[in-house]
């Protein structure tokens, strides 16, 4: 299960904080990108324990 430092961590890496240059901006996108796949697979695990619950 996901702890909410975790979240936290992962929430840090969605913003757009350098936009100096392009070199930057895609190393955020990449990172938020990755962070999106990450979120994915919690929704999911989260999602199978509802279903078990249920």
């Amino acid at each position: 299960m996901v702890t909410p430092g975790e979240l936290q961590q992962i929430a840090s890496k969605i913003s757009l904080t350098h936009l100096y240059t392009l070199k930057s901006i895609k190393l955020q996108v990449k990172q938020i990108t990755l962070a999106q796949k990450e979120l994915k697979v919690i929704k999911k695990e989260l999602s199978a324990v509802v279903r078990n619950i249920n």
